[in-house]
């Protein structure tokens, strides 16, 4: 082959590349043309993804959501029941469950932040049915011990720190005689030691019981006992500090009244409302905790499950009517007692409007109340 025809071949190489090239660029250009015109992969521009968006998608998963090591999705709650105990949280969880927005639960006391919290976030989240994923419906359960239990604050506060508290408060004197009548008839239907002190009998040995503890303020003030809570052991039992020091004085009868497996436990702790809620605004803040009326509850039903469901951020429910759940009738506090309990009451209740931002009769005075 001469160096010509050489030449001309090297030529016209060139210009098939230089064609091919500028038909791949002319292409190109086209492709993302059509690209940029689809309707797919369109230029957002000035789209405002506003507030109202990021709501929507809250409100669709409104669980927190763990992964496992079995590559499984724990969802935890969104809401809980803190208590008080005797204070119509039976009730409440009652018609809660009626309401489409929550999503059910295998128990209403599930006890996870006290007595389970070994077994893990797996086993927790078990304990919860008609879970979907994005289906917008709400996790939550209702353990009244967990209001006074030490370590639940904090707990719950590791575990699922953006999840809405409610607390039920009743007056102190009448949450502690309920308290007295339900664990007699309890420890019978369990066939345990039958409660045989009279409710005067034990508020006094509690109140013996108060002045061996830590003051706070010049006040009595519930504290627990500085052992390691992820034990469970006696020391696990006791509510107050002294108590582990003094076994004569905390278990007066060699039984377990002052412990808290015994429904009798903490008549008047658990009443002493300032102290646990205290505990629980250390880790969340005052617009996730609702504070509601016992007595509200009592008279309108309808207006609680309201304030409930704007808490919660969930339709309103026409709930076709309200009866009683775990009620007990007993007879009337001897009216020395009920005197006596609310001068012992009334200091430690009138801290509580500034703590709660809300003040019912029982908290300010009982002379409306008589």
């Amino acid at each position: 082959m001469t160096l010509l025809k050489r030449n001309h071949i090297l030529v016209l190489c060139v210009v098939v590349f230089v064609v091919w090239a500028f038909l791949q660029a002319d292409l190109w250009t086209a492709g993302v043309n059509t690209i940029q015109s689809s309707t797919y992969y369109e230029d957002p521009g000035n789209v405002n993804y506003s507030d109202a968006a990021v709501h929507r998608n809250r409100l669709k998963y409104r669980n927190p959501c763990v992964p496992l090591e079995d590559s499984r999705l724990a969802c935890l709650p969104s809401y809980i029941l803190l208590g008080a105990m005797k204070a119509g949280t039976t009730f409440l969880d009652h018609y809660m469950q009626e309401h489409p927005s929550f999503a059910g639960h295998k128990a209403k006391e599930l006890f996870f932040f006290s007595h389970h919290h070994k077994k893990g976030v797996g086993w927790y989240s078990s304990l919860f049915t008609n879970v979907t994923i994005g289906d917008g419906k709400i996790i939550g359960e209702g353990t009244p011990v967990y209001l006074g239990w030490p370590l639940a604050p904090e707990r719950m506060y590791l575990t699922i720190p953006n999840a809405k508290l409610m607390v039920v408060l009743r007056d102190p004197v009448e949450r502690a005689y309920s308290q007295y009548h339900h664990s007699v008839k309890w420890l019978i239907r369990r066939k345990w030691e039958p409660l045989t002190l009279t409710f005067e009998e034990l508020v006094e040995e509690e109140v013996q019981l108060y002045k061996h503890c830590k003051m706070y303020e010049g006040l009595p003030m519930p504290n627990f006992v500085p052992f390691d809570f992820n034990e469970w052991n006696a020391t696990d039992k006791l509510f107050y500090p002294e108590c582990w020091r003094d076994c004569k004085l905390c278990f007066p009868l060699m039984n377990s009244i002052h412990g808290a497996d015994n429904p009798a436990f903490g008549l008047l702790a658990k009443s002493l409302y300032y102290y646990q809620i205290e505990r629980y605004r250390q880790y969340f803040p005052a617009d996730q905790l609702l504070y509601l009326s016992y007595e509200t509850l009592a008279e309108e039903p309808g207006s609680i499950m309201i304030q409930i469901e704007d808490f919660l951020e969930i339709p309103h429910h026409n709930y076709a009517g309200f009866s009683k759940q775990n009620a007990n009738s007993y007879p009337d506090m001897l009216p020395e007692t009920r005197r006596k309990l609310r001068e012992f009451f009334l200091p430690h209740s009138q801290k509580l409007p500034d703590l709660l931002r809300v003040k019912w009769d029982w908290m300010v005075s009982y002379d409306k109340i008589d």
